[in-house]
């Protein structure tokens, strides 16, 4: 039996093997996947939509046109809260510590397993649909699109409005 609403994962990544090996892991695991080789063929996909919703980005960092770090930036920049995966050679603590500071959801190191990789994006991706918004008096928090507003004015995502990010 096939699930009605699969992830539908969008895979960025400038080494078309790879792209083809993850696509071929993650479709024989039931997911949706769609297909970029670098930032600004990313960037088109999420805005355009013209693949349908993108559930989760797997993104890899070190591509040309424009990085995977220039690609989370400028998703968040213009407000989409699609749940993102950095997958990166970049394997130091400060590296990963970096992404998930510009706002990325999670960091897996190449090579990783792909059963981790798939418990990883179903637990993002569930993550994300199941964090309430708390609201108290005039200040609200949105724990799954990670933004702060107080009097109705964003004071921006939770980790710079508590001093944790950048």
């Amino acid at each position: 039996m096939t699930n009605p609403n699969p992830t539908r994962a969008l895979v960025v990544d400038d080494d078309a093997v790879f792209r083809k090996y993850m696509a071929k892991g993650l479709r024989a695991s039931g997911l949706e996947v769609v297909l970029a080789e670098d930032g600004e063929e990313a960037l088109q996909v999420v805005e355009g939509g013209l693949h349908g919703p993108i559930d989760v980005v797997l993104l890899d960092i070190m591509m040309p046109r424009k990085t995977g770090l220039e690609c989370l930036e400028s998703l968040r920049s213009a407000g989409r809260q699609v749940p993102v995966i950095f997958i990166s050679a970049k394997e130091t603590a400060e590296d990963r510590a970096h992404g998930l500071e510009l706002g990325a959801d999670d960091y897996v190191v190449k090579p990783f397993s792909l059963r981790e990789l798939i418990a990883r994006i179903a637990a993002v991706v569930e993550r994300r649909h199941s964090m309430p918004r708390l609201e108290q008096g005039p200040l609200m928090l949105d724990l799954g699109l990670r933004k702060a507003w107080f009097e109705g004015s964003e004071l921006g995502r939770l980790g710079r409005v508590f001093g944790l990010g950048r």
